[in-house]
């Protein structure tokens, strides 16, 4: 008889077991898509992004234009992986050029957006953390023209529990642009100044 109830009792505790902890994976799982879902929409505002400020047109011939860029990127902390100068392809990878404190204040938006929909403070500022993939492609134009577009990419941000990839918050990503376009049209200047040329 106490056999009985023991085995009852512990089967009611086992089945309770299950119900909560089949309740917390559902409320898991929602959290994990709603934070899917937030970093596809970012992922659609960077597109829009690259469209508004990833393209850029010089008055400058080619060979001027492709030397100041792998420059400017080298001067701004990224690593030049790859480049190809017949094609006018630059492949380069480093940290997102801002300080911390840039960092923290452009995230934190997109911070309070991920806590927002976590329900607690699973997501913590990182600065420094952050590894940015650039893409620049140049095209020779007529009349000693050169376009330049840039493709900025390939954020790695952690958590206080784990590290996932996904889009850059938008307003960290278009400081990024405006970043790499101002050491561009420095190092064009320099190039010029030091060349004579106008």
């Amino acid at each position: 008889m106490l056999r009985n109830r023991l085995l009852g009792f512990f089967l009611i505790v086992a089945l309770a077991s299950l119900f909560l902890l089949n309740g917390c994976a559902t409320v898991s799982n929602e959290i994990v898509k709603k934070e899917r879902n937030l970093f596809a929409s970012w992922g659609e505002e960077n597109k829009r992004q690259y469209l508004a400020l990833g393209e850029k047109v010089y008055d400058k011939e080619f060979d001027l234009v492709f030397s100041a860029i792998v420059i400017a990127m080298a001067n701004s902390g990224f690593s030049v992986k790859n480049m190809e100068r017949a094609s006018g392809y630059i492949l380069a990878e480093g940290p997102a050029p801002l300080s911390a404190e840039q960092e923290v204040r452009l995230f934190k938006p997109c911070l309070e957006e991920l806590n927002r929909i976590s329900g607690y403070q699973r997501w913590r500022p990182t600065p420094g953390n952050t590894i940015e993939s650039v893409t620049i492609t140049l095209l020779r134009l007529q009349n000693k023209r050169t376009k330049v577009k840039i493709r900025i990419s390939n954020v790695a941000i952690k958590s206080n529990a784990s590290s996932i990839y996904y889009s850059s918050c938008p307003s960290v990503l278009a400081e990024v642009y405006k970043v790499v376009w101002r050491a561009v049209d420095k190092q064009i200047f320099l190039d010029e100044s030091l060349d004579g040329t106008d």
